[in-house]
């Protein structure tokens, strides 16, 4: 019985594993000056240089 769960997991992770590495995200990064950089995917602003 674990055998064929076990090889069921497997035949299901697979597929869900293709699928994660598909996925994309696109962002646009603004400059607004002063080192700031705004991620219009997130709505965040970043430091450029935070050292």
């Amino acid at each position: 019985m674990l055998k064929i769960a076990s090889k069921y997991t497997g035949f299901l992770a697979i597929p869900v594993f293709a699928l994660g590495l598909a996925t994309s995200a696109n962002s646009a990064l603004i400059d607004r000056g002063n080192g700031m950089i705004y991620d219009s995917d997130q709505d965040l602003t970043w430091l450029q240089d935070a050292n």
